[in-house]
């Protein structure tokens, strides 16, 4: 029975006639050819660290803690179960896939990270500094802390996407989700896209926009016939404003509309 740490360089053969684990057990995995995981795929707590990096097809079902500090390309591509949280502590690059909702606590930070939900919900609970953010599916993603992502990409799957306490996308971002686009839920929440004036444009033109708070961008092309744009907020851009459809303002514009 393990009731400590277990740390293996990934995928060298163990043999073991059971693997018991106890409550608050922990396994580390640190190679850079993970394929298979030497101790199967059903852990308590478990740890990508150091160099650990390759693609795991398997079905991970971890059921308190999952926590990516590798600095490498790391492929979790099965229909993951990760029951409790996921830490990402300056990780490298993580593309990640997921059969139930899954919640990215703490601070998470990243190069990368690609995440296919499906149909589950994606949440980030703290504050989050990520590299390039690439959203294949999900039911949504919410940010519920500031968020700083230096490149954003989506699909028409990828569900609503919530930026609820502010924050920035560091380059121009055009938004293909069909789903709603949310910047900010208070109006002291300000969302930058751009790293500084004269900011960066923004397109969101397949779904619904919401701004509540302060949205700063290059230019903005927002709504279309059948997809609203509501402003309780203010948008400024130091270029041209564009929206079409149905077009609901309680707070103020600043630019060239």
């Amino acid at each position: 029975e393990n009731n400590g740490r277990i740390r293996l360089e990934g995928n060298q053969s163990v043999t073991v006639s059971e693997f018991v684990q106890g409550e608050n057990s922990s396994v580390s995995y640190y190679g850079n050819t993970l394929g298979s995981l030497a101790l199967g795929n059903e852990y308590n707590i478990l740890n990508f660290e150091d160099t650990a990096e390759g693609s795991v097809g398997a079905v991970l079902k971890v059921s308190k803690e999952t926590v990516i500090s590798s600095k490498g390309i790391l492929s979790l591509t099965g229909a993951n179960e990760f029951t409790g949280k996921v830490r990402l502590d300056e990780a490298g690059t993580v593309d990640i896939k997921t059969g139930k909702a899954l919640n990215f606590e703490d601070n998470a930070k990243a190069d990368g990270i690609r995440i296919t939900g499906g149909t589950q919900a994606v949440s980030f609970t703290g504050s989050s500094e990520i590299g390039n953010l690439e959203v294949v599916s999900s039911a949504s993603v919410s940010f519920e802390g500031t968020a700083s992502i230096t490149a954003f990409s989506d699909s028409v799957d990828a569900g609503n996407i919530s930026f609820n306490e502010g924050g920035e996308i560091t380059s121009a971002v055009t938004f293909a989700t069909a789903g709603d686009v949310r910047f900010g839920d208070e109006s002291s929440d300000t969302f930058n896209i751009g790293a500084a004036s004269p900011w960066a444009a923004l397109v969101h033109t397949d779904g619904n926009t919401y701004v509540q708070g302060t949205l700063n961008a290059a230019s903005v092309v927002l709504g279309s016939e059948t997809k609203a744009v509501d402003i309780n907020g203010s948008v400024n851009t130091t270029g041209t404003q564009t929206y079409a459809g149905g077009t609901i303002l309680n707070g103020s514009l600043a630019g060239t509309t």
